[in-house]
């Protein structure tokens, strides 16, 4: 470490699911930071050195989480990380909750989505673990107006400051790969962690009234509600018709991107919706829903079901498909407006709290 500059840890965890939403905003946001000239502080990820390699290459220092400084008592983590001046926790569900008190902290808040999922006690008691971060805070952010203002509903954040920065897309450092499955003909596409609010058994009986497609679910199926999805395409015998392919790297979901011929995206809960802006980056229309923060992010290009009767989704799939879905006036619309989402923009926004933080 350079002693003369500021020192920065970026908590970086979440790489360890780097083909998530979550893992995905960690590694873009280090990648476009570490591009960045930064002379008055010095940037360190903080991972195990499994999920480190995922930045190996990236001018940012690795900071190794050690099983020591993993698993001690909370009261001595301030101990445990004494160099540095700024702690950017970069997820709510952070399991470092005690740091040192001369220690700035910056706090990202990606969703509150267990408010609405779990029965209210279990999500009191989240709450209340999200508060102990915020009363340690001294900056907040948040991915999306719609999280800023749950934050706000739920939460008490009278006397910290909270920015809005949205997540940015880059495709231009992967390249494409056909996935080893790829399907035949004309297929929708949808990607997601399997969560019970992603609702992608809302699409199986919509795609079985398309007698032309096929649909790719993408994302670890691993969980309960990936089996139940699994179970439902069973059921409904579209064994041949939907497939999911598990975690996808890069390089292959730029493949199911670029060849899809719609995304579809019928989620309850979003804090902010990546893969909306990056179907737009490839001049896909998306068909999706009004729910979180989804028409914030979606805006007017996107289509929205106003429900999941069957007949009803493909009646508004099909009507936008013969109209403004194929138009390239409304495809370079689309392209446009996610190229304006830069994980530059974001690293930029985040090194000026950085440094209004630090000085």
């Amino acid at each position: 470490m350079n002693q003369g500059r500021a020192q920065i840890l970026i908590e970086s965890s979440s790489l360890r699911y780097i083909n998530t939403g979550i893992g995905q905003y960690c590694f873009h946001l280090l990648r476009a930071l570490s591009k960045l000239q930064h002379d008055n502080f010095e940037l360190s990820a903080f991972a195990t050195p499994s999920a480190l390699t995922n930045i190996s290459r990236l001018n940012v220092t690795q900071q190794n989480a050690t099983w020591i400084r993993r698993h001690s008592p909370q009261f001595l983590m301030p101990y445990l990380f004494k160099k540095f001046d700024l702690w950017h926790i970069t997820s709510e569900s952070t399991k470092f909750t005690r740091i040192r008190n001369s220690t700035k902290v910056l706090l990202t808040i990606h969703g509150l989505h267990f408010v609405d999922e779990l029965p209210w006690n279990e999500a009191k008691a989240l709450l209340k673990y999200v508060q102990r971060l915020i009363d340690r805070a001294d900056q907040i952010t948040v991915v999306s107006d719609y999280t800023g203002n749950l934050v706000r509903q739920y939460l008490s954040v009278e006397n910290v400051p909270i920015d809005r920065i949205y997540h940015g897309v880059d495709f231009s450092f992967s390249s494409i790969t056909t996935p080893v499955d790829a399907p035949p003909g004309k297929f929708l596409f949808s990607i997601g962690t399997f969560f019970e609010r992603k609702n992608f058994h809302s699409l199986l009986p919509f795609i079985k009234l398309l007698d032309d497609y096929s649909l790719i679910i993408a994302g670890n199926t691993s969980k309960h509600y990936g089996y139940f999805i699994q179970e439902r395409i069973n059921d409904l015998g579209l064994g041949n018709k939907v497939f999911l392919p598990g975690e996808i790297n890069d390089s292959e979901k730029r493949w199911y991107y670029q060849n899809c011929k719609a995304f579809v995206f019928p989620s309850l809960s979003e804090g902010f919706g990546i893969p909306i802006i990056e179907a737009f980056y490839f001049g896909k229309p998306v068909f999706t829903t009004r729910n979180g923060s989804i028409p914030e992010i979606g805006k007017s290009i996107a289509h929205y079901w106003e429900g999941f009767d069957p007949l009803y989704m493909k009646k508004v799939f099909l009507e936008a498909m013969e109209t403004t879905a194929q138009d390239p006036e409304f495809i370079s619309q689309r392209i446009n407006y996610a190229k304006s989402f830069t994980w530059e923009e974001a690293a930029a926004n985040y090194c000026s709290l950085y440094n209004r933080l630090l000085h």
